[in-house]
């Protein structure tokens, strides 16, 4: 199983993280460019179609004055193109192919160099290229590429992303067409019948007035039969009966079939010619040979890879059919597999259970499966991999056996009914098609074309944090929320999608408060969190089935959980997304910071001052002495508080100390400290520092106390989240303080019973506060003592 980067458009390659070390996006240090040209009709590559060949330089220059060491290149092969083998070369020379014969830059990477240096050292200022060329074989969409680049200068590393290209695919507008096996009459008949789908027509869906409406082709009671082989015309019955799987090969505008019984030759009606059109069967070349229930092959298509694909009705054997020339015959080349396998990750969903239905093709070489449950597979011929993709809403009612993709991506679906429905990939749901009522739309046996579009699935994440009391600032003992968005920017559902993310150092999960899509999920074993445990967890579109998320910012999977933290320490964490592509590789994407770009990790600090929430901290002057009181909830887990003094408000020294209460109390655990040493000082500042039993220690808030004769005093002015409010009082009393905005709505208030004489109090501001100037009003008792206008920073 391969690692490798997953493919993002544009902007959003950029924001491709590597691992979980220690990083940084570096200005003008990385000259990173790609370019594409098409080398089969010399253009620059904006454009191409099927079959052509594009050529992509990738160059790296190194514009610091010190190497680059470990410089590791990934650049996958982009959708809607095979890789062209031995075509990589880096600085000229050629580069071998990694095993399979896949590209040696795309999975896992590979070493770059400049020219005459070692492996993985890029030199200032010389440049390294890398080439490799890759054949178009989608004949719809657009093919999206881009390049990142890890390289490590003084043990950090730098990840940047080059320039994206885009190359616009030509429709390959015959491709656009839609044949299908239909009844003699638009009503059909009970099952089975021996009239029943043996018509060839095509679809209208090029003009609006005429949409879902069909032409005839071929019929098997007109038409003309012949043997591919010897040309003889075939008397008695007819070839084409009741036919429920069709698929179209572009290149020799043949439209295979093969009849919904057991033991069918495979056949084919020749579209290259001039109407009328003949019918021909590959006599002796059985697609099926085991004749027991449930092995007719009512499922076709045709890939991208020039293989016709069939399936058998209980999905027990999958078929590949090549041809090749024998005698100057085109023979067929029947290679039979066996069963599917269902992806680790389809969970509940079953391709053994899901009967009926069709096959269409991307131009990536896979398949897709929809059912006649609306469950959509998509399968991996190499493989035989059938991986559930979302299930189709609304789904046609009755039997939809009838599929097929335009070179645009719309699918095509059809059925036991009179009507044709559309599909957008994107959103997986289903419009009608036709008119309601339209006359000569036929019920539908199968859907054939030629479309291979482009189909791909492109994940990005971001991760942001808040503090759940509402401050930006993040303090030692507050509880941070993370929230991580996973977003699919393709056009076509992403399966089996896993986010993993570690708990960050410094921090503790609370536990309890993992969520998806606002929805909360159990904890695993033990209290941890659920998307820590080894591999993580699927993540998910809200309503979908875990692992699949839908394209589009709205169906973003968004998961949510929270930490408490440690004081003085930076706080870095980062979320690492990955899913299994159809090729077996495992594509991997790590969260990005999306206010700080080129930061790879999430992160902040964490300070020391203490929550004030859970401490009251307050001052007097008794005989010219300073008398400290403070309470604190939860504070089994400090061992000692220093108090500490300072005549400044800047610098402080211990005075003394006082031991933690040390368990859990119900209440606030209270305390008090006398300062005899500092009687002289007129201005005194005090603070606390709060020492944990691990070493780890936080700070409180400043309180002022001012031994001259000033009876209230407020500072600092203008302020921030701290005020400081000195009262002096002749008796003891129960004093009021008040914070209140220009309207006279109070913002803050608390009470307060304060002593004879000089008090302090340390206030901690709610958070969220705007800006502006407010009213600080007192009062001790009823008696208003002091009022003072403050500005808000």
């Amino acid at each position: 199983m391969n690692l490798k980067f997953y493919p993002l458009r544009a902007a959003l390659f950029a924001l491709l993280l590597l691992g979980f070390k220690a990083r940084t996006q570096a200005q003008v240090s990385l000259d990173f460019q790609k370019a594409v040209e098409n080398i089969t009709t010399g253009g620059d590559g904006t454009s191409a179609k099927v079959g052509e060949i594009l050529q992509y330089t990738i160059t790296v220059t190194n514009k610091t004055a010190q190497n680059y060491v470990a410089t590791k290149l990934y650049d996958n092969v982009p959708a809607g193109t095979t890789y062209i083998t031995g075509s990589t070369t880096l600085n000229g020379a050629a580069v071998a192919d990694a095993s399979g014969g896949k590209m040696p830059y795309a999975g896992s990477g590979g070493y770059i160099k400049s020219p005459t240096f070692g492996a993985g050292i890029l030199a200032p200022n010389i440049t390294a290229t890398i080439i490799f060329q890759v054949k178009v074989t989608a004949n719809g969409g657009s093919v999206f590429n881009n390049a990142t680049v890890d390289a490590s200068q003084n043990s950090v590393s730098t990840v940047q992303a080059t320039n994206t290209v885009t190359t616009n695919i030509t429709v390959d507008a015959p491709c656009n067409n839609i044949y299908q096996t239909t009844p003699s009459t638009t009503t059909g008949c009970s099952w089975p019948c021996t009239t029943s789908y043996n018509y060839i027509r095509n679809v209208n869906n090029s003009t609006s007035s005429n949409y879902g409406k069909a032409t005839t082709l071929y019929y098997n009671a007109g038409g003309t039969q012949k043997d591919a082989f010897t040309g003889s015309t075939i008397g008695g019955a007819s070839i084409l009966s009741s036919s429920a799987a069709i698929a179209y090969d572009g290149t020799r505008k043949w439209l295979f079939f093969i009849n919904n019984s057991g033991g069918e030759d495979l056949s084919y009606v020749n579209l290259s010619t001039s109407s009328p059109y003949t019918a021909y069967r590959f006599t002796g070349y059985q697609v099926e040979t085991n004749t027991n229930n449930g092995y007719n092959v009512n499922r076709l298509g045709m890939g991208s890879d020039g293989y016709l694909y069939g399936l058998t009705s209980n999905a027990l054997d999958f078929i590949r059919i090549g041809f090749k020339d024998s005698s100057g015959l085109v023979t067929p080349v029947i290679t039979r597999y066996g069963a599917l396998t269902n992806a680790a990750t389809n969970g509940t969903r079953d391709v053994f259970a899901d009967a009926g239905g069709d096959l269409f093709a991307d131009g990536n070489g896979k398949l897709y499966l929809i059912a006649n449950s609306g469950n959509m597979y998509k399968i991996n011929p190499s493989t035989r991999v059938a991986t559930y993709m979302g299930t189709v809403n609304p789904y046609p009612g009755g039997a939809s056996q009838a599929l097929a993709i335009d070179a645009y991506g719309t699918v095509y679906i059809g059925g036991a009914y009179t009507d044709v429905y559309t599909l957008n990939l994107s959103t997986m749901a289903t419009t009608r098609f036709n008119a309601a009522g339209a006359s000569n739309v036929y019920y539908s046996g199968d859907f054939a074309s030629c479309g291979f579009p482009v189909l791909t699935s492109s994940i990005i994440a971001t991760k942001s944090y808040k503090n759940i009391d509402g401050t930006s600032v993040v303090n030692g003992g507050d509880t941070v929320e993370y929230s991580i968005t996973v977003t699919n920017y393709g056009n076509i559902n992403a399966a089996g999608v896993y986010m993993y993310d570690y708990i960050p150092p410094a921090t503790t999960y609370v536990t309890h408060t993992t969520k998806i899509n606002d929805s909360l999920i159990p904890d695993a074993s033990g209290g941890i969190m659920p998307y820590a445990v080894s591999g993580g967890k699927l993540v998910m579109t809200k309503g979908e089935d875990p692992g699949i998320i839908k394209p589009g910012v709205a169906n973003a999977a968004v998961v949510k959980f929270r930490v408490a933290t440690l004081p003085n320490v930076q706080v870095c964490n980062q979320s690492k997304i990955t899913l299994l592509d159809a090729d077996g590789n495992v594509m991997f994407v790590n969260s990005n910071d999306p206010t700080n770009v080129g930061q790879t990790p999430t992160c902040f600090y964490s300070d020391g001052i203490l929550p004030l929430s859970n401490l009251k901290f307050k001052g007097s002057l008794v005989d010219d002495r300073s008398l400290l009181t403070w309470s604190m909830n939860g504070d089994e887990n400090v061992a000692t508080y220093e108090v500490e003094f300072s005549e400044t408000g800047t610098k402080f020294t211990t005075t003394g100390t006082v031991a933690g209460k040390g368990s859990p109390n119900s209440s606030a655990n209270t305390y008090q400290f006398t300062d005899a040493q500092h009687t002289f000082a007129s201005i005194r500042y005090y603070r606390l520092k709060a020492i944990q039993k691990g070493g780890n220690y936080t700070y409180s808030g400043i309180i002022k106390l001012n031994a001259q004769d000033l009876d209230i005093e407020a500072a600092p002015n203008p302020f921030d989240r701290d005020l400081n409010v000195q009262v002096r009082l002749k008796t003891a009393e129960t004093v009021r303080i008040r914070l209140l905005d220009l309207l006279g709505k109070e913002v803050y208030s608390t009470t307060e019973k304060l002593g004879i004489g000089t008090n302090s109090l340390s206030i901690r501001i709610p958070a969220g506060l705007t800006k502006g100037i407010y009213l600080l009003d007192v009062k001790a008792g009823n008696e208003q003592i002091f009022q003072k206008k403050l500005l808000k920073k």
